[in-house]
């Protein structure tokens, strides 16, 4: 056993499980420090604008009252920290890297040639790939919506991949996830549409683009899939 590293990949599993966790927690509060600022704001705009005369009123309850409410407030609620995205992007070579090194040992566990060697390998290389499959066709989705040449398109996309990806973390909104999927799908499909008409008021339909757009690259097998999707 490899005491070492997999204390590590644990560390490593359960700190990113306790920061999304962490920030689910600020989600659920951020109504509460809303209005926990607009009343701080209305208290700082009353104090500021006082006119002159007030100084004479006795503020012996207030003072302490803010005061009280100053150290509450900065026991209960921490300031979350200003994250640097250029900074989580850089760990992605690192994590590629120990990615790639525990595959290759997934692969060297399996030419020990035993049954439970094989299978054991052969399980988590079929993960593995599922894996770097998910991880590239966002890539692949860009570089194909780049095609449509629609830049709003393009946002739908990233917005909606963002949301999703939220939401799997458990921290994101279901209903907004699936909007956004819906209004990037809805726009692809405007895109196709407008590149497959021959003219701007042809009443268009989902055969009608498949047939057209995929006449000269894809295969009648599919084309057929392609006109199944609507």
């Amino acid at each position: 056993m490899r005491d070492e590293e997999i204390r590590k990949l644990r560390e490593e599993r359960d700190h990113l499980r306790n920061w999304l966790t962490n920030l689910g927690s600020a989600q659920d509060i951020a109504s509460e420090v809303q209005k926990k600022l607009e009343q701080i704001e209305w208290e700082l705009a009353a104090l500021e604008n006082s006119p002159e005369e007030a100084d004479e009123i006795t503020t012996a309850g207030l003072v302490v009252d803010i005061d009280r409410d100053y150290r509450t407030l900065h026991q209960a609620l921490p300031m979350i920290p200003n994250y640097n995205p250029s900074l989580l992007a850089a760990t992605d070579t690192t994590t590629a890297s120990g990615t790639a090194s525990v595959f290759e040992f997934v692969t060297r566990v399996g030419d020990l040639g035993t049954p439970k060697a094989q299978e054991y390998s052969n399980d988590l290389a079929e993960l593995y790939f599922g894996l770097y499959t998910s991880e590239k066709r966002p890539d692949e989705i860009r570089k194909l919506l780049g095609k449509l040449g629609n830049q709003n398109t393009s946002d739908r996309f990233e917005e909606a991949y963002k949301d999703f990806y939220t939401y799997k973390g458990g921290v994101g909104d279901k209903k907004k996830a699936a909007l956004s999927m819906r209004n990037f799908l809805e726009g692809v499909k405007g895109d196709l549409w407008s590149k497959a008409k021959t003219h701007e008021k042809e009443n268009m339909t989902w055969e009608t683009m498949a047939n057209r757009l995929g006449k000269k690259t894809a295969s009648d097998e599919e084309k057929e899939i392609l006109v199944e999707q609507d």
